[in-house]
């Protein structure tokens, strides 16, 4: 595996490498996908026909093996970002041990980046010291969500913004419609 690395190539497999998929190639993937939402199943087939474009029935099927890469290095690209790879949770101790979300540097974090006397503001200026924390600002979330695949698991194992098991309790058992009727009556 190391060879491999060292190479510019990241292996399908970590236990017995038997292929590769070159950083060039993840990367571009990555870049597209993000800037052009070009779907892996779509990229992947660019990728048979630019190294076969007469037969791209005799270009063997490893699909399976980028997808699995892509999210690899996804994962590794987010540990590296938000500082884990370099031992960032000794300097931020103030953060989720492990956490790969990054924060805005500009938001105020009391202790952190802004005086402690900040936080004794008149009730007429406490609006300038607003902590907003959202889980999707753009609300592309619900479209994120995947029911089809049992199998399918989240790689960061909660460093990220979801929690490795659901601690969210229901807010009512009853839905929004039906509460109105309720009301109505």
């Amino acid at each position: 595996v190391a060879q491999l690395l060292d190479a510019g190539l990241f292996p399908c497999s970590f236990t017995e490498p038997k292929s590769a998929i070159a950083f060039s190639v993840l990367r571009r993937f990555e870049i597209l996908h993000v800037e052009s939402k070009v779907p892996a199943f779509d990229f992947y087939g660019a990728l048979r026909r630019t190294s076969d474009n007469a037969f791209t029935v005799d270009v063997p099927d490893m699909f399976d093996n980028f997808i699995r890469s892509s999210r690899w290095w996804g994962v590794l690209n987010a540990q590296k970002r938000a500082g884990q790879a370099h031992g960032i949770d000794g300097f931020l101790t103030h953060r989720p041990k492990g956490n790969t979300i990054l924060y805005c540097p500009s938001c105020p974090e009391p202790g952190f980046n802004m005086d402690n006397k900040l936080l004794k503001l008149p009730p007429d200026l406490r609006h300038l010291n607003q902590q907003r924390e959202t889980i999707d600002g753009n609300f592309h979330c619900t479209k994120s969500t995947k029911n089809s695949d049992p199998n399918d698991y989240s790689l960061y194992q909660g460093s990220g913004f979801s929690p490795l098991t659901p601690t969210s309790k229901p807010i009512s058992t009853t839905t929004p419609r039906e509460r109105v009727r309720g009301l109505l009556r």
